[in-house]
């Protein structure tokens, strides 16, 4: 049996970095904007359009004040130009 010594505490623990996910926040969109990303997303992702449907995550979003972000490999190519 090997003795250690005891861990002198505060120490630097080294992590992993934190890459932001490209995404777009349809919540900042301007009204005209959402509108053409909406139509955009039932006509080319109708299974993602069925999610952003459903009531709990409209729920959700009224309920915290959420802004509503998506991942741009979850979008058509057509509406990433839109991310600021």
């Amino acid at each position: 049996m090997s003795s250690q010594e005891p861990t002198k505490w505060p120490m630097v623990i080294p992590t992993a970095t934190f890459r932001p996910v490209p995404a777009l926040n349809i919540t900042r969109l301007a009204p005209a904007e959402r509108q053409r990303v909406w139509a955009v997303i039932k006509a080319e992702r109708p299974e993602l359009a069925d999610l952003l449907q459903q009531m709990p995550i409209r729920e959700m979003q009224e309920r915290f004040d959420a802004v509503l972000t998506i991942d741009l490999d979850q979008l058509p190519a057509s509406v990433h130009h839109l991310r600021k």
